[in-house]
């Protein structure tokens, strides 16, 4: 089963071990938009151990602040960056130093879902 959630900043897709990001062209990610994904995490993952991952097809802006909050969500068990371009991945890089968990780049979804599974 997966959910997916519309936003004016992005989509959202849940399932039972992922929530999975793929945000809007230009959009720069911010402390609203982290409180957004900590509510969802919240309503969706309470207690549940998930991993995220981010489609970074489009090309968009993260505060790299928000990784420091999003380090302390214990059930958290790593991040991953889906991204063929050379640019997403380099990006991808500066943008998740700031995270504490396991954190990976892909070029596949499929990719990162094996990996997320490995870290269960």
């Amino acid at each position: 089963m997966e959910d997916h959630l519309r936003y004016d900043f992005g989509d959202i897709y849940i399932s039972d071990r992922f929530m999975i990001g793929k945000m809007v062209v230009g959009t720069q990610i911010n402390e609203k938009h982290n409180l957004i994904l900590k509510n969802l995490i919240d309503t969706y993952f309470e207690n549940k151990p998930f991993v995220y991952i981010s489609l970074r097809v489009n090309n968009y802006k993260v505060d790299p602040s928000m990784f420091v909050n999003t380090s302390k969500i214990k059930n958290l068990m790593g991040g991953a960056v889906v991204s063929n371009g050379f640019e997403g991945k380099k990006k991808a890089e500066q943008d998740f130093a700031f995270l504490e968990k396991p954190f990976r780049i892909f070029d596949t979804i499929e990719e990162a879902k094996a990996w997320g599974n490995s870290l269960f």
